[in-house]
């Protein structure tokens, strides 16, 4: 095999494809993956089954081209480059708190952070007053599966957050 070419940066260029590996999406995200592959000149391929309910393949691409290079994530995706979310100290607090657990939950289930929740959506979960699996699926990148999956466990790791808080607040009145 050549020797890859770095682009400017020195970085290849990479996506990452999460593929079902059954359902109506399983079609989609098939087609998503061969129409980006069909556009790039593939360097290197990783993939590796990731075992959660549904079960998918999670493949990494290393190209050249320009392909729908912007983001990762589900094939066909329209991911956009990961936009700031401003937080407040509380809510910094708590989104740090939340990458604990999925880090804790990623190495349990021995997967990525990313497949447990990105980034982006741990933010906006910080900022949001969620409180039910309802108000879950209002958050961009938290979807059935992960509420399915996950949001109990996200909505004890946020009652807990706010318990402590409303603990602390009531402590500096009473102190008043």
């Amino acid at each position: 095999m050549e020797e890859p070419n770095l682009n400017e940066g020195g970085v290849m260029k990479s996506r990452v494809f999460s593929l079902v590996l059954s359902g109506e999406e399983r079609s989609r995200d098939e087609k998503s993956l061969n129409r980006f592959l069909r556009q790039v000149e593939v360097k290197d391929i990783f993939a590796s089954i990731v075992d959660r309910k549904p079960p998918l393949w999670s493949i990494l691409v290393f190209y050249e081209g320009e392909g729908e290079a912007a983001g990762g994530g589900r094939a066909g995706s329209k991911a956009a480059p990961e936009e700031e979310i401003k937080l407040n100290a509380e809510e910094q607090e708590l989104y740090e708190k939340l990458r604990q657990w999925r880090m804790e939950k990623a190495k349990e289930d021995n997967v990525p952070g990313y497949i447990i929740a990105r980034n982006l959506s741990l933010q906006l979960l910080a900022k949001s007053g969620a409180g039910t699996e309802e108000d879950l699926l209002a958050i961009r990148g938290i979807g059935p599966a992960t509420v399915e999956k996950h949001g109990a466990a996200m909505l004890e790791v946020l009652k807990q957050f706010r318990g402590r808080i409303k603990e602390e607040d009531n402590g500096e009145k009473a102190g008043d």
